[in-house]
C-alpha cells in the first residue's frame, strides 16, 4: 500500500518542477528559440515567393457569314482540324517575342528583371516574360489556360 502512495506522489508535476527544468536548461531553450527566430527571419528576407497569375482564354470557331438556306439563328462551325489550327495560331501569337517585348515596354524592364540575375534591357525582360509563360490546351477544347509565374519583388529590395 505504501508503494502506491509513493508512485502517485512522484507522478504529479508541480510548478516548481517546471521552473527547475527551465532554469536548469535555460541556455538550450534560449539557443533553440534564437535559432528558430533567425531561421524565420532569414526565410522572410532571402526567399521570395512565386507569383502566379492564371487566365483562361475562350476562342470561338463560329463564322459570322450566313447562307440563304439557314435560319436566322443558325451559323456554321469550323471543323475540328481547322479549329486546332486556329488554337495553334493563337498559342504562337501569345508566346511570340514581339508580344513579350510589348509587355516588357509597358511594365518596364527594370521591374521585370529586378530579381533575375544577369541581363539588362528590353530583350532580356522580354525573354524572361516569354520563358515564364505556360500555355495548356485540353484535348478538343476551345479554351486556352495561360499561366504566368514570376518571383515577387520584395518591398525592401525596391530601394
Amino acid at each position: 500500500m505504501n508503494d502506491r502512495q509513493m508512485v502517485n506522489q512522484r507522478s504529479r508535476l508541480t510548478l516548481d518542477d517546471v521552473y527547475y527544468v527551465l532554469f536548469k536548461h535555460k541556455w538550450k531553450v534560449i539557443t533553440c528559440s534564437a535559432a528558430g527566430l533567425l531561421g524565420a527571419l532569414a526565410l522572410v528576407v532571402f526567399w521570395a515567393p512565386m507569383y502566379e497569375s492564371e487566365a483562361k482564354l475562350f476562342i470561338r470557331y463560329v463564322l459570322e457569314s450566313k447562307s440563304p438556306s439557314t435560319t436566322p439563328d443558325d451559323s456554321r462551325v469550323i471543323p475540328t482540324t481547322e479549329g486546332q489550327n486556329i488554337i495553334n495560331s493563337e498559342i504562337e501569337i501569345v508566346t511570340s517575342l514581339d508580344l513579350a517585348e510589348q509587355v516588357a515596354d509597358v511594365i518596364g524592364p527594370e521591374r521585370v528583371l529586378a530579381k533575375a540575375s544577369g541581363g539588362k534591357g528590353r530583350f532580356a525582360a522580354a525573354s524572361l516574360i516569354q520563358k515564364s509563360l505556360v500555355i495548356e490546351v485540353p484535348n478538343k477544347s476551345n479554351v486556352m489556360r495561360i499561366v504566368f509565374k514570376h518571383r515577387i519583388q520584395r518591398w525592401f529590395n525596391r530601394y
